[in-house]
């Protein structure tokens, strides 16, 4: 782990939803469970985020959902590690974070590289999920070569003086309109926190690599629960040709895309009753097992269920 100094430090003034904690391979790691109902669900968020870009889905879905939300290590208040080993240890965090919660066979619905890490650490354990819902998680089913991620063991966080400048500096990535201010604001307040000389980022930045793309694939065509592909249209990651090949793909538990027009990548923050309404549909239904593993490469266009008119993508 980082030198204690480094590590992310709780600001009183936005602590989270997080409310426990469990250690994973020497790492710390935050956890918390919300909501209330018979159902579950886990959501993953992703690279150099945290659980709080979830946090205006969660308003939607814990009325009627127990909602199991997580720092990844290296991300949020969760410790960081000398080795992240092209994300095999995040798939450690979730299947750690299953057992301990004692959740039944969850649906888990993972974000951006949230996805990617939610295929890949369930790909041995099918027993442990009902389901696996990826929010815009870039898929190559044609692997580019996964180069050794940067990494930078004396690199120093960047500091800032104080809590306003550090916030002031937080941007999406990639670029794309903001939010609604209410629903930004409480994330980029979360994505720093005070360290030894002032305040600066929550993640590791000595650097965080990504997931081996050839196991997220091979994951994904091999897998024994059903998957359920979200695509944000107007996304700068996952691009319309990405989905095209997906959708080639033929795993034994079923493969759907749902297309939601004029979004952007962030589409959990641009859309959060929306995306919190499609994950009750889609969890609820792979709960009821009323779906069935579908015809291969079978898509579902949400354009009849999205509002007509004019939409700006945030």
């Amino acid at each position: 782990m980082s030198p204690a100094s480094e590590r992310p430090m709780p600001d009183s003034l936005n602590p989270g939803l997080l409310t426990d904690q469990l250690v994973v391979g020497e790492a710390t790691v935050h956890w918390g469970m919300v909501g209330a109902g018979s159902r579950t669900v886990v959501l993953v968020h992703g690279h150099q985020a945290h659980h709080m870009w979830w946090h205006a889905v969660v308003r939607h879905l814990q009325n009627s959902w127990r909602v199991i939300l997580f720092d990844l290590s290296g991300h949020g208040l969760s410790d960081h590690r000398e080795n992240y080993a092209a994300g095999v240890q995040w798939a450690h965090d979730l299947l750690a974070v299953l057992d301990v919660s004692g959740a039944d066979r969850p649906v888990v619905i993972g974000h951006s590289m949230g996805g990617r890490i939610a295929v890949s650490a369930t790909a041995d354990r099918p027993d442990l999920v009902r389901g696996i819902i990826l929010i815009d998680s870039m898929v190559r089913v044609v692997p580019r070569h996964n180069a050794a991620p940067a990494w930078h063991p004396d690199r120093r966080p960047r500091v800032r003086s104080n809590r306003d400048e550090a916030v002031a500096r937080f941007r999406l990535k990639p670029d794309q309109p903001n939010p609604a201010p209410e629903i930004l604001r409480p994330v980029a307040q979360y994505s720093v926190g005070p360290i030894a000389d002032g305040w600066g980022w929550r993640y590791d930045q000595r650097g965080i690599p990504g997931v081996n793309d050839a196991a997220v694939t091979s994951a994904m065509a091999n897998s024994q629960v059903p998957l359920r592909l979200v695509h944000a249209e107007d996304s700068r990651v996952l691009g319309a040709d990405a989905v095209t090949e997906v959708e080639r793909l033929k795993p034994p538990g079923g493969l759907r895309v749902i297309r939601l027009p004029g979004c952007h990548h962030h589409v959990v923050l641009d859309e959060p009753e929306r995306i919190a309404g499609l994950i009750d549909e889609l969890a609820g239904a792979i709960y009821l097992c009323d779906e069935g593993p579908g015809p291969v490469g079978a898509h579902h266009d949400l354009r009849s269920t999205i509002n007509k008119g004019a939409h700006n993508g945030r």
